[in-house]
């Protein structure tokens, strides 16, 4: 550790269950932000997906985080998602070492915006001070 100062990075897949249409999915974290610190809580992931075709409905998105980038169920609040006027319902599981969300759209939705938040995994690569007079 430099500076107390660590990066770590890994990539997840989102999946977006269409029809023949070309669907669109942005993922990104709240505020424009690139990073989330590390122990750090109620970090904002907007979602927003489109089937393509305002005649087309989108039916299912599912946003899976490989075991690899230490993510675990505990550390999402799908509040948002589930409170969300297009959702059906939105569950995150463990699956073969993986986290996945899957959010399913109530029917005639052709598009989702909304969000879910992440707890950072907790890692311990940085100094914590305590006790300093």
């Amino acid at each position: 550790i430099s500076d107390n100062t660590y990066t770590d990075t890994d990539s997840f897949t989102i999946t977006v269950k269409p029809g023949d249409v070309n669907p669109t999915v942005a993922l990104a974290l709240g505020g424009g932000a690139s990073a989330i610190k590390e122990d750090s809580v109620d970090n904002e992931v907007s979602i927003k997906a489109s089937s393509g075709n305002a005649t087309d409905e989108l039916t299912t998105v599912v946003v899976t985080f490989p075991g690899s980038t230490g993510v675990d169920v505990g550390e999402l609040d799908l509040g948002a998602l589930t409170s969300d006027a297009s959702v059906a319902s939105a569950v995150a599981v463990l699956d073969n070492g993986n986290v996945v969300i899957t959010v399913t759209l109530k029917p005639g939705v052709t598009s989702l915006d909304s969000s879910f938040k992440l707890d950072a995994p907790v890692g311990d690569s940085d100094v914590d001070l305590s006790g300093i007079t």
